[in-house]
């Protein structure tokens, strides 16, 4: 027994050390570049006012650019204080990712999945880069799990997480909301085209609401009020060469031949819809069938036929 829990103390130590390695190395000695200096200059060259009501034609985070100012007037500014909120999500999503999957995937895929994040190449380099990518792939991913947890298991408490984490991904942003709200949008078109259940929908339709209320007060102001939206609309659309760079960044390698077979292995392990990881989710060992994704035990949103 002492040493199953030795084993798997090291299995969840190691990969912990080598992500928070990889994302810390060298940090401090890393200058601001690129689109790193967006929000920066958004910071010192306008008002909390302006910051508020303004998204910037390059795309500076409202947010990120609120906390420069603040961090300008009231105590002070330099590279490891620009990426201290990132490296922290980076960092703590090594170890919250894992905790939060583990009641849907079984141990072997667990581990998998700790080394994986550990090394991932977008990941780390999230992590260390003064944007807001780290924020919100950190509260994406843990929406988009606390939304399924409401959708199955009608947890109160999920949907405030959820509704909590789509407002402040979408207002850091702006990408993440349609990813967020699709999440939502499928249980409640399956309430009432599939499972036909109105007061179900019904309840959905009011975390809907309330989503919806915190984007129009975080994001409402900018969109009536900034022109930078549409100062871009219009100027590229996604091609080819779009699908090959986004496959590249995801899979972390320069060339397009290994980049599409790893993409098609991902495609591969997602046939089963049942679950939110495919067939990596079958039993957790220790667990009890509450948490076997296979149990034959109806959740609240497949009620047992009659």
């Amino acid at each position: 027994m002492k040493s199953s829990r030795w084993n798997s103390f090291l299995l969840t130590l190691f990969p912990l050390a080598v992500g928070m390695a990889l994302r810390l190395y060298q940090l401090p000695a890393q200058i601001i570049a690129d689109d790193e200096f967006h929000a920066l200059n958004m910071a010192i060259r306008h008002s909390y006012q302006f910051i508020l009501t303004h998204f910037g034609e390059a795309d500076p985070s409202i947010p990120v650019s609120l906390f420069y100012k603040a961090c300008l007037d009231i105590f002070w500014l330099d590279e490891m204080v620009m990426r201290g909120p990132m490296v922290l999500a980076g960092l703590a999503s090594l170890v919250v990712f894992p905790r939060l999957a583990r009641g849907h995937l079984n141990q072997a895929a667990t581990s998998a999945f700790r080394w994986l994040l550990a090394i991932s190449p977008l990941c780390i380099y999230f992590s260390r880069y003064a944007r807001p990518y780290a924020l919100t792939l950190f509260l994406t991913f843990t929406g988009l799990l606390a939304c399924y947890e409401w959708g199955r298991m009608r947890r109160l408490s999920a949907a405030v997480i959820y509704v909590l984490c789509a407002i402040l991904a979408s207002y850091l942003h702006l990408a993440s909301a349609p990813i967020l709200l699709a999440a939502l949008l499928y249980w409640l078109i399956r309430s009432l085209v599939i499972d036909k259940d109105r007061s179900r929908a019904v309840q959905h339709f009011q975390v809907l609401l309330c989503v919806s209320a915190g984007l129009a007060l975080t994001i409402g102001p900018p969109l009536l009020l900034s022109r930078g939206l549409v100062l871009k609309l219009g100027r590229g659309t996604p091609d080819l060469l779009t699908l090959e760079g986004t496959l590249e960044l995801f899979c972390g390698v320069g060339t397009l031949w290994i980049a599409l077979p790893m993409a098609a292995l991902v495609l591969a392990d997602s046939r089963d819809r049942h679950v939110p990881f495919g067939p990596a989710v079958q039993h957790v060992p220790g667990r009890g069938r509450r948490n076997t994704a296979c149990s034959a035990r109806p959740t609240p949103a497949s009620p047992a036929p009659h």
